[in-house]
């Protein structure tokens, strides 16, 4: 029965002796969720209206520890509500503090739910932001071939590195192929420069030629690495091949 402010003997005697009216959300008459009325001999009593107050329950906060991957700008969106509830069945609303995106590494964040009456409660948990993205490394072989054996170190290799969250580290391997080594009374044959690879025109006269290959590695603050290898770099033993 839906209460419009009146009621007939009718529906009275057929409810019973004693209704109560659902009344919801009504603020002219405080926190109430039933009025109640007896019927006696045919009459309404009024005046014997029943006051039934339920207090309002708070919501419940759930959270939980999240961990989750670095985007492009190194931060990350995360939620940490873990099936947060009213008792009551009322409306809630959830709100993060700090908001994020969350930076590197880990970030205490307090979560608040408050209901459609104002009762509030929270919890924290922590959001850990990891990087697990290699760097980026790009290679290219910018003279394949050198020339004259004049033990010069050249320019033989490019490269650049760039990384989401941290500097990039860059190690080098050079394999050499040259049965009969260097004609020439050098030690190092390659060096590695920022963004550059220098190699040494030489090779043995009494040999076919040598040829290198580089394998540069790029490791991020995190761990995270590439590899790409690069070449072959060929010193011919003569200019007509």
């Amino acid at each position: 029965l839906q209460w419009n402010g009146w009621f007939s003997r009718a529906q009275v005697e057929a409810l019973g002796w004693v209704i109560r009216i659902p009344v919801g959300d009504a603020p002219h008459l405080g926190n109430i969720n039933w009025l109640q009325l007896s019927f006696n001999g045919g009459w309404i009593e009024i005046d014997k209206i029943t006051r039934i107050v339920v207090p309002n329950a708070a919501p419940v906060a759930l959270c939980k520890n999240v961990t989750v991957a670095a985007d492009a700008n190194c931060t990350a969106d995360a939620y940490i509500d873990n099936g947060s509830y009213d008792q009551d069945g009322d409306v809630i609303t959830i709100v993060q503090s700090p908001a994020g995106p969350y930076a590197l590494g880990p970030t205490l964040v307090t979560l608040t739910v408050t209901d459609s009456k104002g009762a509030s409660s929270s919890c924290q948990s922590t959001v850990t932001v990891v990087d697990n993205t290699p760097p980026a490394l790009n290679v290219s072989v910018v003279k394949p071939m050198l020339w004259p054996p004049n033990h010069e170190m050249v320019k033989a290799i490019t490269y650049t590195t760039s990384d989401n969250c941290s500097d990039v580290e860059v190690s080098m391997i050079v394999d050499v192929d040259d049965e009969l080594g260097g004609d020439g009374d050098t030690t190092v044959d390659a060096q590695l420069g920022d963004g550059v690879v220098l190699l040494r025109a030489e090779r043995s006269g009494k040999g076919s030629g040598r040829i290198y290959t580089v394998t540069l590695t790029a490791t991020d603050a995190a761990g995270n690495y590439t590899t790409v290898a690069a070449g072959p770099v060929e010193v011919q033993h003569d200019s007509r091949k």
